[in-house]
């Protein structure tokens, strides 16, 4: 009879008659507390629950199958399931706790694996990466090289300037550059914290980063990082060392919109030095660029007319 319960069950909720289930899977829990199928009807049920979107109600359940069945094998599989809930509920205390019983009582096992990732994940979402490394030095199956707290070090500071955390962001490139100031990800942190200084608008030390990046450079930043360290330095007065900048960024293949910003800073820093037929040059450059955009601009105008 338990068996037929539990199999009529299964294919209620296989129809999609979820409460039904949950109705057929809690009859079988009370009625034949001692079959086969009790454990695996409980874990139903909260499984179901978590279906339906009912956490809370799937927690309390999972906690009733840890409490009931401490020594099952699939335990520390809903265990796991439980601390999932708690960290997609941002219930981030609840989570730790739970993921770091599955740590201390089931080591070396999958589960454990994936509590140990999400311990990590954690930690890395408050900003206490340095806590977590203190956490898995006690823990005996953990091997976390030079090279991955060099990694997770700069990822948790990349998630809050991505999430747009930026003050947040600026700490953790802080640390990331204090603690491995020759790391694998060295050119990005110079290049996000220098972002996050000039959304500050500390230009001077969002300038040293920047030149941080042009002396250490990786495609996607060294365009940026060398138009806006030629603008600190037109800005600063700095005229030669603007210049020189700019026209390195004209040997360079760039968006109009650099094109045009290359050439009015030339014009500008020329003049300013005094340099005045190249900065007449330069301000016939410049023009050439802006009229040309404005030309492609009004062809497309032209181009979407000519379709009615």
């Amino acid at each position: 009879v338990d068996y037929a319960l539990f199999q009529k069950a299964q294919t209620l909720g296989n129809m999609d008659k979820y409460s039904d289930k949950i109705s057929l899977m809690s009859q079988l829990q009370r009625q034949y507390p001692q079959s086969a199928y009790a454990a695996n009807a409980l874990l139903e049920i909260a499984d179901t629950y978590l279906s339906m979107g009912q956490n809370e109600k799937a927690a309390e359940t999972y906690r009733q199958y840890i409490q009931k069945y401490p020594n099952n094998t699939d335990t520390k599989g809903v265990m796991l399931k439980l601390g999932m809930v708690y960290f997609n509920a941002e219930d981030d205390a609840n989570a730790m706790k739970v993921f770091k019983q599955i740590v201390q009582d089931y080591p070396r096992t999958k589960e454990a694996s994936t509590a140990l990732k999400n311990i990590e994940n954690l930690y890395s979402i408050s900003g206490n990466v340095e806590e977590f490394f203190a956490y898995v030095r006690n823990v005996s199956f953990a091997n976390i090289t030079a090279e991955a707290q060099d990694t997770i070090t700069y990822n948790a500071a990349a998630d809050k300037y991505f999430n747009k955390q930026f003050t947040e962001a600026e700490n953790g490139f802080d640390a990331y550059i204090k603690k491995f100031p020759n790391g694998i990800f060295s050119t990005h942190a110079h290049f996000y914290r220098a972002e996050c200084l000039m959304r500050r608008s500390h230009l001077n030390d969002a300038l040293s980063d920047y030149e941080y990046v042009i002396v250490h450079p990786l495609d996607q930043f060294e365009t940026v990082a060398m138009v806006n360290a030629a603008d600190i330095h037109l800005k600063n007065k700095n005229y030669r060392t603007a210049i020189d900048y700019y026209r390195r960024l004209q040997s360079k293949d760039l968006l109009p919109s650099y094109k045009q910003n290359c050439a009015v800073g030339l014009m500008r820093a020329y003049y300013a030095d005094s340099s005045y037929n190249n900065a007449i040059n330069m301000a016939n450059v410049a023009t050439h660029l802006m009229m040309g955009e404005s030309i492609k601009s009004l062809d497309l105008r032209r181009g979407t007319i000519t379709h009615f």
